[in-house]
């Protein structure tokens, strides 16, 4: 019987079409008002057709008729509810009456269904940014993007979100000004994206000039308050209502050096203006006292890359232990790195003396590669001190290898082809071929760490054995000895911990405490040997 009533769906006509007729009328008609008609047609024929409800749901939309598109939609969505792009296309739909947070559940049941819809995410994005949700919105446009990266029309809503975040963070309008290039270069055609550069650079240049104003006006009055050497009017600035006034007050306090500004500066480092951050990091850094480094180690996660950077420099500078070990780890080395990629050029030119200095103090090998390619960098100097770190982190570890080599030697152990490799490394540094000269000292470093370690792992296992041969020659005499084997114990416990050298102090204590029992044991037994032999002289007398 079902099959009977399929057949006789499959021949009904309206106008002498089939439902699949008038569905592919509609499919390649390019008038919405048609197209309503056409599907219209073929629901009356397959009022069951989901294709045919989205469909005509969009040709509605397109016309203006959103209540009746909904109601598509509506239906096509009883029929399948597990359609993505059917609760993507209500969600639109949804957008045009204002209806954001109904848009954006919609959304989610789409990216829920498929969470690869790239589609989805701009279209949320542009419900959330309709909602003054930005950052939400670059989250979802970034998720569009790493799904399409040459989705042009996710580049400029990203574009307009990031401008509009541009009011109040200056620098997010040259982010901006990147993703409508990136859509003008997908689409050549692309005019909204063209007038959203112009308008960004426009913005640029009117807050630069407003900038150039309040700054030339903030620098005077700093300066007025330093000739006076007035250290309270200064403190006083850092809470003024201009950023400029307290970003230059926190400078001029750095540059001064009192110690009665160390707290007020502590406190300007959770100002709300990243420039007042990283100005009062720097001073602190500057006057060097040792109050400030807790403050700086909680700047070095700022929301903020240029805090962060002042805050490590900042820490360096005052250079005392707790700074340093800060510095080794709260992975300050992946976000300079991280810096040196930036697309400002004044983060660029920020982190590379940054990377320079603490690389000078605690090296760090990750940082090669991504400082081979900051010598290509516009900026001159950027280039030279990205030159200089790399070659004192190729240094370090040449000269840590050599360390090794000569330790190697020391106890006998085979060096000949680390020593090759370790001077093909000396050569390639001379060359500036980094890259490889750090690859060749770490190759050699870690051969030599390797047959070190295997050399005292082997010295350590006949260290034990002796022990216990000294251990068992004393159980056969009878002899208590729960001391030596403690200390057995011992140089099996740091054996499997791989720390060989104290494995080897251990097994040494144990052989020598077993020796001692031993000799005393043999000590013993030879006086009474000795007082037998008297005893006997003494009978025969």
């Amino acid at each position: 019987m079902q099959g009977r009533i399929e057949l006789f769906k499959l021949f009904k006509k309206i106008e002498g079409k089939t439902a699949e007729e008038w569905f592919e009328l509609g499919y390649k008609e390019k008038d919405p008002k048609k197209q309503v008609e056409y599907y219209s047609k073929c629901l009356k024929l397959d009022p069951k057709n989901a294709d045919a409800w989205n469909n005509i749901g969009i040709a509605l939309d397109d016309l203006g008729r959103y209540e009746e598109a909904l109601r598509c939609y509506d239906r096509a969505l009883e029929i399948d509810p597990r359609d993505a792009t059917v609760w993507n296309n209500k969600g639109v739909t949804l957008g045009k009456l204002g209806r954001y947070e109904e848009a954006i559940r919609c959304f989610d049941k789409a990216l829920k269904i498929n969470p690869r819809f790239a589609g989805a995410w701009n279209n949320k994005g542009n419900a959330l940014h309709k909602l003054g949700r930005y950052e939400e919105a670059l989250r979802c446009f970034d998720k569009a993007l790493e799904i399409h990266p040459e989705y042009a029309n996710a580049w400029f809503n990203k574009g307009i979100a990031l401008a509009e975040l541009g009011r109040y963070q200056n620098w997010r309008y040259e982010e901006a000004i990147r993703c409508f290039e990136k859509a003008i270069e997908i689409d050549p055609e692309y005019e909204e994206a063209k007038n959203g550069k112009k308008l960004a650079e426009e913005k640029i240049r009117e807050q630069k000039r407003k900038e150039e104003m309040e700054r030339k006006t903030a620098e005077e009055y700093i300066e007025e308050l330093v000739e006076r050497e007035d250290i309270e009017g200064l403190i006083r600035a850092l809470k003024d209502r201009n950023a400029f006034v307290r970003a230059e007050a926190a400078e001029a306090l750095g540059e001064i050096g009192d110690s009665r500004a160390v707290e007020p500066l502590i406190e300007a480092l959770k100002d709300s203006d990243k420039h007042v951050r990283w100005s009062a990091a720097l001073a602190l850094g500057e006057i060097g006292d040792e109050r400030a480094v807790e403050p700086l180690i909680k700047a070095l996660d700022d929301v903020d890359v240029s805090v962060q950077i002042s805050a490590a420099f900042a820490l360096h500078e005052i250079g005392n232990e707790r700074a340093i070990e800060a510095l080794k780890h709260k992975n300050v080395v992946e976000g300079l790195i991280r810096a040196l990629k930036d697309s400002n050029e004044n983060v660029r030119w920020t982190a590379a003396p940054v990377l320079v200095e603490i690389v000078d103090e605690i090296g760090d090998e990750r940082a090669v590669e991504p400082l081979i390619e900051v010598l290509k960098d516009s900026d001159e100097p950027v280039r030279a001190g990205a030159a200089y770190a790399l070659e004192k982190i190729v240094s370090n570890a040449i000269n840590e290898a050599q360390s090794l080599l000569e330790q190697a030697k020391e106890l006998g152990i085979s060096t000949e082809r680390d020593e090759k490799k370790l001077n093909n490394a000396k050569l390639k540094l001379d060359e500036k071929d980094f890259s490889n000269a750090v690859k060749l000292a770490n190759e050699c470093r870690n051969s030599l760490e390797r047959k070190i370690n295997e050399y005292k792992q082997r010295r350590a296992k006949q260290s034990i054995d002796l022990a216990y041969s000294k251990i068992k020659e004393a159980e056969k005499l009878g002899i208590n000895v729960s001391g030596a084997k403690d200390l057995h114990k011992k140089a099996i416990l740091e054996f499997d911990n791989r720390e060989y050298e104290r494995a080897i102090e251990y097994a040494e204590k144990c052989k020598k405490a077993a020796e001692k029992k031993i000799s005393e044991y043999n000590l013993v037994k030879e006086q009474i040997r000795i007082s037998k032999e008297i005893v006997e002289d003494v009978k025969r007398i």
